[in-house]
């Protein structure tokens, strides 16, 4: 059983430096499109993102705090 935990534990690692190295990715997106203003729209998708989730009400609220809590674990 334990290796079993250890080999969920390695996946989740890999998922979460996976997800850590997108974040970074659009934090330079961001950054570049603002200096040199490439057409990447990148405040303009996470806005929509965040929008798709309260537009549902309290329901979408839930569904966003959950995949909150998951990230930051």
């Amino acid at each position: 059983m334990a290796s079993v935990q250890s080999w969920f534990d390695e996946i989740g690692g890999i998922l979460k430096g996976f997800v850590e190295l997108l974040f970074g990715l659009a934090i330079v997106i961001i950054v570049v499109d603002v200096i040199f203003g490439t057409g990447f729209d990148i405040i303009g998708n996470v806005a929509t993102f965040v929008g798709s989730f309260t537009g549902q009400g309290v329901t979408g609220l839930i569904v966003f705090l959950i995949i909150l809590a998951i990230y930051r674990r």
